[in-house]
């Protein structure tokens, strides 16, 4: 899905209510490219996650990852509890209980990213890219990863884009730390830092 079929935050609750699609906003051919920005200002960058409580060698990682981005570029990390698997309840269920937590953690107007294992591939140049392309549209991102059993449809359907991190099965641990490395390395990339070395 490209930028101008994007659903902001708002627009995720508003069409889980029933209400229309207010706006979309995506970075347009009038804008320069973020090639021209050899310093970029500002990005705020949310993943929210679904899972029980990581290994410490996980924590120590994203704890690492997370505080080496600028105050500019402040990375903020939403863990959520998933839902219940007791109780023989079923796996909509499940998953229309974790969206509504996960809707009411979504920071107001950020474009939305969900991590599915049939979503798209990018390289870190491509990635950087995008961050560059956000940036100067102005947008604040989040990035969601679910529980065991995926997200909701809804979510999936709703965000601006799917990314796959592997065709490999990954634990949601591990996920969460190259989601985050991911993120670094591609605003080194676009920041100049000596992070990435091609």
């Amino acid at each position: 899905m490209d930028g101008a079929s994007c659903w902001h935050a708002t627009e995720l609750n508003q069409a889980c209510q029933g209400q229309p699609r207010l706006r979309s906003v995506g970075h347009t051919s009038g804008n320069p490219p973020h090639q021209q920005h050899p310093v970029v200002e500002h990005l705020k960058l949310t993943l929210i996650t679904l899972a029980h409580r990581p290994p410490a060698w996980a924590s120590e990682a994203c704890d690492d990852l997370t505080k080496r981005f600028p105050r500019e570029w402040a990375f903020n990390v939403i863990e959520l509890k998933p839902d219940s698997r007791a109780g023989g309840r079923s796996t909509e269920q499940i998953l229309s209980a974790e969206r509504d937590r996960i809707l009411a953690a979504l920071p107001k107007g950020a474009r939305i990213v969900a991590l599915d294992e049939r979503g798209v591939d990018h390289t870190s140049s491509a990635l950087s890219k995008k961050l560059g392309n956000w940036h100067d549209a102005g947008d604040a991102l989040c990035l969601i990863i679910g529980s065991a059993d995926g997200l909701h449809p809804d979510i999936k359907a709703m965000a601006c884009e799917q990314w796959r991190l592997s065709s490999l099965t990954l634990p949601h641990a591990l996920a969460k730390v190259l989601t985050i490395e991911a993120l670094y390395r591609a605003w080194s990339m676009l920041t100049g830092h000596p992070y990435h070395r091609d």
